[in-house]
C-alpha cells in the first residue's frame, strides 16, 4: 500500500498504481412499517413490524437491516437543523458568529462591544435552555422505561397469583393437578378429565416479558413460574407463586355445575 498526493493507492503490474474508491457516507434505509417483506428462514411474506418481532409463519425472531431508519429520524434530524439555523441567525444578528465579535472589539467601539457582550449572553442562556430541555427528554424516557419495568414486574406477579389460584380450583373439582401434557391449557379449555367444571382463567396468555409460563406436574404438586426479566428459565431472577396462593377462593365451590362455561370471579384478572 503506497500514499501518493494524499491518496491510498495499491501497486500494480510493472508500478502501476490503483486508486482506491472513496469511501461513501453512510445512509440510513427507509422506514419498512407497512411493507411486505419476507422471512429469511422460511421465506414467508408478512408485513413488518410482525407482532413480537417473530415470523407468522416459522416463529423465528426478526431484526431490522443495519442502517433501519424509524420513522421518526428525519423529523428528528429536521428539528435539529431548524434549531442550529435559528441559533446561528441570532448569533449572525448579534454579530457572535465566528470572526464577528472579534472584528467589534478590534474596532474599539463602545457600542460594537456592549453587543458582543449582550451576544454572548444570548448564547449562554440560549445554550442552558437547550440543555435543560435534552435532559428532561432523556429524564422523561428513561423514567418511561422504570415505569415499564414495573409495569411487567406487577403483570407477572398479579397473573401467576391468580394462576396458582385457578390451579386450586381445579384440583378441588378434579382431584388433582393438570398433568404436564394438559398444561395450563386445561385451566382455559376442557382436557376430558372427570369433574372439569371450569374454565378455571379468562385466558393464559404469557408472562409480563411474553415468555410462556413454565409448568410442570411433579409427584402431584404444580410447578409454576415465569422466567423472568432475563427471559431465561431457571435463573435467579424467575417468579414463581407463594406456595399459600394455591387457595381456594372465598367465594369458590367446588363441584358447583353452574360454573360450566363461565369463568370464575377469581379468574377474570388473567387477560386473552
Amino acid at each position: 500500500m503506497k500514499i501518493r498526493d494524499g491518496a491510498a493507492t495499491a501497486g500494480v503490474g510493472g508500478g502501476g498504481a490503483l486508486k482506491l474508491p472513496p469511501k461513501r457516507p453512510g445512509r440510513l434505509l427507509p422506514d419498512l412499517a407497512g411493507r411486505t417483506v419476507k422471512c429469511p428462514y422460511c421465506g414467508g411474506s408478512f408485513v413488518w413490524p410482525p407482532k413480537a418481532l417473530r415470523c407468522p409463519e416459522c416463529g423465528g425472531t426478526m431484526r431490522p437491516p443495519p442502517g433501519h431508519a424509524p420513522a421518526d429520524m428525519a423529523a428528528r434530524r429536521a428539528a435539529k437543523e431548524k434549531i442550529a439555523a435559528s441559533r446561528d441567525k441570532a448569533l449572525r444578528e448579534l454579530g457572535r458568529l465566528p470572526g464577528a465579535g472579534a472584528a467589534a472589539f478590534a474596532s474599539g467601539s463602545p457600542a460594537a462591544r456592549s453587543r458582543a457582550r449582550a451576544g454572548a449572553a444570548f448564547a449562554a442562556v440560549f445554550m442552558l435552555m437547550l440543555g435543560i430541555l435534552l435532559g428532561a427528554v432523556s429524564g422523561r424516557h428513561s423514567a418511561k422505561g422504570r415505569r415499564s419495568a414495573l409495569d411487567r414486574l406487577a403483570w407477572t406477579t398479579n397473573s401467576i397469583d391468580v394462576l396458582a389460584m385457578a390451579l386450586a380450583h381445579y384440583n378441588a373439582d378434579c382431584g388433582e393437578y393438570p398433568s404436564w401434557s394438559d398444561g395450563l391449557r386445561a385451566l382455559h379449555t376442557d382436557p376430558g378429565v372427570q369433574g372439569w367444571a371450569g374454565p378455571y382463567a379468562s385466558g393464559i396468555g404469557n408472562d409480563g416479558w411474553n415468555r410462556p409460563w413454565f409448568y410442570d406436574r411433579v409427584d402431584g404438586a404444580p410447578v409454576l413460574f415465569s422466567a423472568g426479566p432475563d427471559r431465561e428459565y431457571r435463573t435467579a431472577d424467575d417468579l414463581a407463586p407463594r406456595p399459600d396462593q394455591y387457595r381456594l377462593h372465598p367465594d369458590f365451590t367446588p363441584h358447583d355445575p353452574s360454573r360450566v362455561g363461565r369463568p370464575h370471579a377469581s379468574s377474570v384478572r388473567i387477560a386473552q
